[in-house]
């Protein structure tokens, strides 16, 4: 049975741990990168990106093991290291302070996922497979960015000054201003599909 309940969270200036260096590490950190979380990377070794973002100040790094005092004052954490036993004893320590905790590709030993996203402007459409199968979470992904134009992160701007500006003119009129939110809406969408027929 399908439990999640699919939110977006607010990140920004947000404590986020990330434990292990490697490839899948790195992507995780690219991830909260762009919520602009306050991120803090604990691994003996790092992968070279990482390294630069290190250098940029992009990320904390501290060069060492996972103690369980480094997830104090951490909203977030993510777990990605190659110690199963490391990331359980993570786990179960986020799960008992009542923190988000991933442990990446342990669906089990997870109390969120992280999903594919696709981003283009303002726009943000996360998919998930409630972690069975994130190739395909990744593959629908890929369509979406085929689906639709670089132009839609300007159509929602001017869907939103045009609702901004009925929500004026027709302040007493609610069901018109959803009615034409919707027709505004219709419009943009059709005319990306006549573009790719």
């Amino acid at each position: 049975m399908n439990t999640l309940c699919p939110i977006f969270i607010k990140l920004k200036d947000k404590n986020c741990l990330v434990v292990g260096g490697g490839q899948v590490a790195e992507r995780k950190v690219d991830f909260l990168l762009k919520s602009q979380a306050n991120i803090t990377v604990i691994s003996p070794d790092l992968t070279k990106k990482l390294q630069l973002f290190a250098q940029d100040k992009k990320i904390v790094y501290q060069t060492k093991k996972y103690e369980p005092g480094d997830m104090d004052d951490m909203f977030l954490v993510i777990a990605a290291t190659n110690d199963s036993e490391t990331n359980r004893a993570i786990y179960l320590l986020a799960e008992k302070r009542n923190m988000l905790v991933n442990v990446v590709d342990v669906p089990e030993l997870c109390n969120f996922y992280v999903p594919s996203v696709y981003r283009q402007g303002d726009l943000k459409i996360a998919i998930s497979t409630n972690g069975k199968a994130p190739a395909l979470a990744r593959y629908i992904r890929e369509g979406l960015e085929k689906l639709f134009p670089a132009r839609i992160a300007r159509d929602i701007e001017e869907l939103d000054r045009l609702r901004r500006s009925q929500k004026v003119q027709l302040s007493d009129d609610m069901k018109r201003r959803e009615t034409l939110a919707r027709e505004q809406a219709q419009n943009i969408i059709s005319s990306y599909f006549e573009q790719t027929n």
